[in-house]
C-alpha cells in the first residue's frame, strides 16, 4: 500500500529506483530536524510518530506515510521547525546530495518526486483545516511550517 498511497505518480520501476536510493534509519526520543538549518535529508516516516515544533510550540504530529523536511529540500530554504521523534521512529531518508544528483541527472523522475511531495503537502493542509492543526498533523518540518506546510 505504500506505493499506491504515496508514490502512485511514479511508474513502479521509478518508485523502486527511488526507494533503493533511500537509507533506512531510526531515531528514538530525539530531535532529528533542527529549526533554521539546511536539512540533511528528506525523510519518509515508516513507523512511529513525530512532533513538529516551532519556537517550542507544537504545530503538528506526523505519523507513518508522512514526509519530513520536504519543503526545505524543494525550496532550498532553511527549515522553520524542529522535529522530535516521540518514541522510536523508523524512516527512509534520501540525503540532500542524492536528491540534488537526481534533480540533475533525471529531471523527469525529479518532477514525479515533486508531484509526490506536493500531494503530501496537500494532505497535510487538508488535515490542518479539518482538525485545526496540532492534532491533525497539518504541518511538516521545514521551509514554511508557520505557513501550514513547513518541511
Amino acid at each position: 500500500p505504500t506505493y499506491e498511497k504515496h508514490f502512485a505518480a511514479m511508474a513502479p520501476p521509478e518508485f523502486l529506483r527511488l526507494w533503493r536510493e533511500g537509507r533506512k534509519g531510526s531515531v528514538s526520543d530525539a530531535q532529528f530536524v533542527h529549526e533554521n538549518a539546511m536539512p540533511e535529508a528528506l525523510y519518509f516516516l515508516l513507523s512511529g510518530e513525530v512532533a513538529v515544533r516551532q519556537h517550542g510550540r507544537e504545530l503538528a504530529r506526523l505519523g507513518a506515510g508522512s514526509f519530513v523536511a520536504e519543503m526545505s529540500l524543494l525550496t532550498g530554504e532553511r527549515t522553520t521547525a524542529d522535529v522530535f521523534a516521540l518514541g522510536t521512529v523508523e524512516y527512509l531518508a534520501w540525503p540532500a546530495a542524492t536528491l540534488a544528483r537526481l534533480r540533475t541527472r533525471n529531471p523527469m523522475l525529479w518532477s514525479k518526486v515533486q508531484s509526490v511531495l506536493g500531494h503530501d503537502l496537500v494532505e497535510k493542509i487538508r488535515r490542518a483545516q479539518d482538525v485545526g492543526g496540532v492534532s491533525g498533523g497539518g504541518v511538516s518540518a521545514g521551509g514554511a511550517s508557520g505557513d501550514v506546510a513547513g518541511s
